[in-house]
């Protein structure tokens, strides 16, 4: 698993369409589900006129989380859900990467947020882990 400043990112030789698959699967095992999904390629061939690989952004929740962060800060909204990416890779396979929940908290003023940002980011990091087996890198 590569970690960025903002992100964590599994890279896997998997094709797209299995990928996506996998990795809502490995959510749902966390106790998440998909509130929303955004097909990238789709809409910036419609309203840009330019191509570019399959590109999937993912709205995943925990409600349990969420509900807990939204008690501690009624702003918090704000910044749900947990943006999942599932991407084609230009070489081979494809890619999935997930935001950080430690730089989402860092946006809250409330302290509660630090520790649901804690399990969430456990939880997150075990659905990469287990999609890993599928792993290039």
């Amino acid at each position: 698993m590569k970690t960025a400043t903002y992100g964590m990112t599994v890279r896997l030789n998997t094709p797209f369409e299995t990928s996506r698959d996998l990795i809502i699967e490995a959510l749902r095992q966390e106790g998440f589900g998909i509130l929303t999904e955004l097909d990238v390629q789709a809409v910036m061939r419609e309203k840009a006129g330019t191509r570019m690989p399959q590109y999937i952004v993912l709205g995943a929740c925990n409600p349990e989380l969420a509900h807990s962060a939204l008690v501690e800060d009624h702003d918090f909204g704000l910044l749900m859900p947990c943006n999942v990416v599932v991407r084609e890779d230009e070489y081979r396979g494809s890619s999935v990467s997930i935001l950080d929940p430690d730089v989402v908290a860092r946006a809250s003023n409330s302290l509660a947020p630090d520790n649901i940002s804690a399990a969430l980011g456990q939880k997150l990091s075990r659905a990469l882990r287990t999609i890993e087996g599928e792993s290039i890198e």
